[in-house]
C-alpha cells in the first residue's frame, strides 16, 4: 500500500518526488493482508501521515478487519496523534485494534492514540500483546491463566502478556477476529485503571 514505487528506489535521508525528506517512518512498508478478496488487517508499520497522505491520494482501499496500529500505539512522527488516529480508524473501519507493545516501554499505548480511536466512526475492540504499566503498575495482580496454552508469548513467562499471541482462522469475509479475544477481554476486566477502559465508556 505504500510507500511510494519511486521512494522505494531511494532510501531515508533523501527526498521524494514531491520533494518532501524522507525518513524510516514514511519509508515504512503498509501491508494489506487478503484472503478470498477480503481484506483481513492492516499492518502499517511506522507509517506516517505522509504515507496516509500517499494512500488515499491512489484511491486505495484501506478497510480491514484488524488494525495493527503504527508506532506500537506511540505518537506519530508528526502531526497530531488524536487526529491522526481518528482518520487511520476512520478509514479502517477495524473491529479489532491491536497494539503489539512491550509492559515496560514508552507508556504505549499513548491516551493520545486512544482518544483518536474513541472519536472515529469505528466502535473496535482494542488489545495489546502485553499488558502497559500504565494499566496495573503492581506485578501481583498479573496472571498467565488467559493465555493460548498453544502458542508461545513475549512476556507470558513473567505474566506481562495481555492478549498474547492469538490464532484467528481466516474465513475471508466470515472471519471471526473477535472471539480469539474474549480470555483477554474477560482478564483486563481486573485491572480498572486499564487503558481500554476509555474505548469501553461508550458501551
Amino acid at each position: 500500500m505504500s510507500p511510494c514505487p519511486v521512494d522505494c528506489v531511494t532510501w531515508p535521508g533523501t527526498e521524494s518526488i514531491l520533494g518532501k525528506n524522507l525518513d524510516a517512518n514514511e519509508m515504512s512498508v503498509v501491508l494489506k493482508l487478503m484472503q478470498d478478496g477480503d481484506s483481513i488487517a492492516l499492518i502499517p508499520g511506522d507509517m506516517s501521515s505522509s504515507s496516509l497522505d500517499f494512500i488515499k491520494s491512489e484511491g486505495s482501499c484501506i478497510k480491514s478487519k484488524i488494525l495493527v496500529f503504527p508506532h506500537h500505539g506511540g505518537l506519530p512522527h508528526a502531526g497530531d496523534a488524536v487526529n491522526f488516529a481518528k482518520e487511520l480508524c476512520d478509514l479502517v473501519e477495524p473491529e479489532i485494534v491491536l497494539f503489539s507493545n512491550g509492559r515496560n516501554r514508552h507508556s504505549n499505548p499513548r491516551v493520545e492514540v486512544l482518544n483518536g480511536i474513541k472519536a472515529s466512526v469505528c466502535t473496535a475492540g482494542v488489545a495489546c500483546t502485553q499488558l502497559s504499566e500504565a494499566c496495573c503498575v503492581g506485578e501481583e495482580s498479573l496472571s498467565d491463566q488467559h493465555l493460548s496454552e498453544l502458542l508461545p508469548s513475549k512476556g507470558g513467562s513473567r505474566k506481562h502478556s495481555c492478549s498474547g499471541s492469538i490464532s484467528i482462522k481466516l474465513k475471508g469475509a466470515d472471519t471471526d477476529v473477535l472471539s480469539p479475544f474474549e480470555k483477554q477481554g474477560e482478564y483486563v476486566k481486573n485491572f480498572p485503571k486499564r487503558k481500554c477502559l476509555v474505548l469501553e465508556s461508550e458501551g
